[in-house]
This record gives C-alpha cells, structure tokens and sequence, in this order.
C-alpha cells in the first residue's frame, strides 16, 4: 500500500515539474465551472459534517476535556476570570 501511495506521489511530482506550457484558450465557461465545483465541494463537505456532526463533536468533547484534565495534571491553567475581579 505505501509503495502504491510512494510511486504516485513521485509520478505526480514528476507530471508537474517536467509539464510543458499547453497554450490553451480558456472560454468564459470555465470560471463558471470552476466556480461550480467550488460550490459543489462546499456542499459535499457540509454534507459530511452533517452526516457524521455526532462523531464530530464527540472527537471536540473528548479533545477539550482531555486538554483540560492535561491543564489540572499540569497546574498549568489561568483562571482569567478570577484574576480580572481579584485586580479590581
């Protein structure tokens, strides 16, 4: 799998350094599909996220309580809101 994945990148490293000018025109059609796909990758990633938004803010729940109980280990963590009324 990673010698597939390997020669791939190498194949596609080697398509754009040794790729030739391809005097092209490019029509008035073309920024509108290109602005088509754009919206279409936007959907489809809304899409996914909507799809799997409960795996999502699982992963975020667990990364924040895990960086929080990192902060108690530590001692590391600054109460600003306590700090600001104990200034006053």
């Amino acid at each position: 799998m990673r010698a597939t994945v390997r020669h791939t990148l190498w194949l596609s490293f080697a398509c754009v350094v040794f790729a030739t000018p391809g005097y092209a025109y490019l029509d008035p059609g073309t920024g509108s599909i290109l602005l088509q796909s754009l919206l279409a990758s936007v959907a489809v990633a809304m899409g996914v996220l909507r799809f799997h938004w409960h795996s999502f803010k699982a992963f975020l729940a667990n990364f924040v309580a895990s960086s929080a109980v990192k902060e108690k280990e530590t001692g590391e963590a600054v109460d600003t809101e306590s700090e600001s009324q104990s200034g006053q």
